[in-house]
């Protein structure tokens, strides 16, 4: 195959190389078409009809509070996402709610306080650094080290929105995002790039042999 040939696939494999599917960017919940894997007890479900935009996680009206656990795909490896935030879309609309995000990994549990969160008309996102010092043990004050963050977020097993309700409110979550996780290729990907790299390779060695051909005819021309 002429190399010419051969580059002029580059942007097609680097295109293909580059959809969702090969990368991992922030990782989002917004409830587009489902649930989306969230669980809260049975307490909140989908509905297509509301949220921001349509499409949230409905707890509807409740006197104690739910606790939403976090899909597969929040889970896992989020150390790049060390330094970043975690953040949601919450709708409350009769009284407080007083929130704790809860963080579970490598043994380990920590706890973020959002704190109160008062009533409103309108949608209000909570957001959350990522972060050693913002964080406390789950049985304890103490606060977590870098390196001890760090350990937790490698090996995340649980990410849990934890809410109260002193009296009772109409409650509804959106958009969950966990930022800053690096964008990796997949195995698919590396091979795409590997079988590229293996195509020049056998696209130069033809093109050097053709031109020995050609050399050796033309000395052997008296």
């Amino acid at each position: 195959m002429p190399i010419a040939t051969i580059r002029s696939l580059f942007p097609v494999i680097l295109a293909v190389s580059l959809t969702p599917a090969a990368m991992r960017a922030s990782v989002i919940g917004n409830f587009n078409s489902s649930s989306e894997g969230w669980t809260s007890g049975g307490v909140c479900s989908f509905n297509p009809n509301v949220g921001d935009p349509a499409g949230d996680l409905d707890c509807g009206t409740q006197v104690t509070g739910p606790t939403l656990t976090a899909p597969a795909k929040f889970l896992g490896n989020d150390s790049a996402a060390f330094g970043n935030t975690f953040s949601f879309d919450m709708f409350n609309r009769l009284s407080n709610v007083f929130v704790t995000l809860d963080l579970i990994g490598d043994g380990q549990g920590l706890m973020y306080v959002i704190g109160d969160v008062g009533p409103s008309s309108s949608w209000e996102q909570e957001t959350v650094p990522l972060t050693p010092s913002a964080w406390t043990a789950l049985n304890s004050a103490a606060k977590p080290s870098a390196a001890g963050f760090e350990s937790i977020l490698k090996d995340v097993t649980a990410i849990q929105v934890v809410t109260s309700i002193p009296t009772f409110t109409d409650l509804a979550f959106d958009n969950f995002n966990l930022g800053g996780v690096t964008a990796t290729p997949e195995p698919g990907t590396i091979s795409l790039f590997a079988f590229a790299g293996a195509l020049i390779a056998i696209g130069r060695k033809g093109r050097r042999k053709g031109r020995g051909r050609a050399d050796s005819a033309e000395s052997a021309v008296p």
